[in-house]
Parts: structure tokens; sequence; C-alpha cells
């Protein structure tokens, strides 16, 4: 009994180990999705930080369907990954080409619609910050595409990479968020 619960501590803590990187890499994201607001309330005040919040939440609609995807694809790329690496490269390329397709087509829509669709949704005062739309569903293409390739190195095992990539992303996002807020307001 004794020798029992030590072999199961024993893989338990290997799988906390193992599974570190990727909860650090998880916060990481999270820290990187929400510097914006910090450097928005920082620098221009709660009222731009409400309007971007609000606008924020539109592109979270393709963010929803894609992290079902992502999800539903997991475990498939996961098998590929041990057994058929041309089909899990198949695989990856496919979801990374629906990804881009996908957003590119929502990025149109917004540049059609946005403005009308922060109307309806917000009001007229909202439809000033159409280009903050635009912005922000420019940045969910890479951000669906990003989730993607995410998938595929979680599916690999490789989740150390998936930490550096995750840590180099948010110090680039550190580093440039507030110049670009500072200049450009909320659509930087």
């Amino acid at each position: 009994e004794v020798s029992d619960a030590r072999n199961n501590w024993s893989q338990v803590r290997s799988l906390l180990v193992r599974a570190l990187p990727l909860g650090l890499s998880s916060a990481i994201g999270s820290i990187q999705t929400n510097l914006p607001r910090y450097a928005i309330a920082g620098l221009l005040g709660p009222a731009p930080l409400a309007v971007f919040a609000a606008i924020s939440h539109i592109p979270l609609l393709g963010h929803l369907v894609v992290n079902a995807a992502t999800q539903a694809a997991l475990p498939l790329l996961a098998d590929d990954a041990r057994t058929r690496r041309s089909s899990y490269r198949a695989r990856l390329y496919g979801l990374v080409a629906a990804s881009v397709g996908f957003g590119s087509f929502a990025l149109l829509l917004t540049i059609v619609v946005g403005r009308r669709v922060l109307g309806v949704i917000y009001g007229p005062e909202y439809e000033q910050h159409a280009g903050v739309l635009v912005w922000l569903m420019a940045t969910a293409v890479v951000a669906f595409t990003s989730v993607f390739f995410g998938t595929g190195t979680t599916a690999r095992g490789r989740f150390g990479a998936q930490l550096t990539v995750s840590t180099v992303s948010l110090a680039f996002v550190a580093a440039s968020i507030w110049p670009l807020v500072r200049r450009f307001g909320l659509t930087g």
C-alpha cells in the first residue's frame, strides 16, 4: 500500500512537472490578453477602456469558434503526431489555412459592416471607433492562426517550446503596447 502511494505520487509529480510549462504558457497568454486594457486604463482612462472592452467582445465570437475547433482537433493531431507524421502536417496546415480563411472573411466583413454593427449593438457613439474593431479583427486573424499552431505544439508534447513562444510574445507585446497606446490611442 505504501509502495503504491509512493508510485502514484511519483507519477502525479512527473505529470505536474511535465504540465508546468503549459500552465505557465496559459497564464502568460492571459496576462498578454489583458495588457492592452492595462495600458488603456493607465494612459487614456476609464471611459476609453470601457469603449475598448465593449468593442473587444465582438472578435471573441471568432475565438469561441476557433477554440472549439482546437479542442476537437487536439486528440486527432496528437494521434497523428504519434502515428502518421504526414497526416499530422496535413491536418495542422489545413486547420491553419481554415483559420486564416475564416479570419480573413471576418476581417473583410468587419471592414464592410463593422461601423454599422457597432452602431446597432452599442449605439451611434461607438461608430466612430470602427477602426478599433478593424484592428482587433486583424489581430484576431493572427491569434486564430497562433492558436492552431499552439495546439499542434501541444499535440506533439512540446510544452517547453510553447512556453518559450508565449514568453517572447509577451515580451514583445509588453514592450510595444504602451508606446502604441500613447501615440495612437485606442487604435494603438
